[in-house]
């Protein structure tokens, strides 16, 4: 790993939040899910506080995530949070950073394949409780 990189928990939230936009979206396009289904979808299901929060918890209570992993989610749910999205709660707002940190980080890290194990992981824990 690269101890050289160094990103705040903001920082790999931002970059979390994209790298798992863009893993929904193209989910979404290979699965064939007409475009005008997409946007309702991805903002219901998979790519809100809510959701991501349900996963992160999971994977706490089960044990998955690495010392390194478990520091990045810390990281994240830690940031100054203004206000969250009109539709969650500050709780669930929080672990989704967090989760979205972790995301962040691994992919800035470059480490490809344990973000697409825990990525698969959350996306099919979603459409499970769809």
């Amino acid at each position: 790993m690269a101890d050289d990189l160094r990103l705040t928990g903001a920082q790999a939230a931002y970059i979390g939040d994209a790298v798992w936009s863009l893993y929904v979206r193209r989910k979404m396009v290979l699965t064939n899910i007409r475009m005008a289904q997409t946007t309702t979808i991805i903002t219901q299901g998979y790519v809100n506080a809510v959701s991501q929060a349900k996963v992160i918890k999971s994977w706490l209570n089960q044990g998955i995530l690495s010392e390194d992993e478990i520091r990045w989610f810390k990281a994240g749910r830690n940031i100054k949070i203004n206000h969250p999205s009109n539709h969650e709660d500050i709780e669930s707002y929080r672990y989704a950073s967090g989760f979205e940190a972790i995301l962040g980080q691994l992919y800035m890290h470059g480490l490809t394949i344990r973000l697409y194990e825990l990525m698969d992981q959350a996306y099919d824990s979603m459409v499970k409780s769809l």
